[in-house]
């Protein structure tokens, strides 16, 4: 009895001859390097940067 394609894929996993193992998809390295490119950029500016809309003053009368 030979095994299904699933139990060969699972049993070359096990044993570390999966040829995708360890390799970050795309969209990971994507997410990741944009959310270090906003933190680089808004890190240095924090304080130029408002936090809202301003509210605006009232008018006396």
């Amino acid at each position: 009895m030979g095994l299904t394609p699933e139990s060969a894929a699972l049993a070359a996993r096990v044993r570390g001859e999966d040829p995708l193992r360890g390799d970050v998809p795309g969209w990971v390295m994507i997410a990741v390097m944009t959310a270090a490119l906003v933190l680089a950029i808004l890190i240095p500016f924090r304080e130029a940067i408002p936090c809202g809309t301003p509210v605006p003053a009232r008018q006396a009368g």
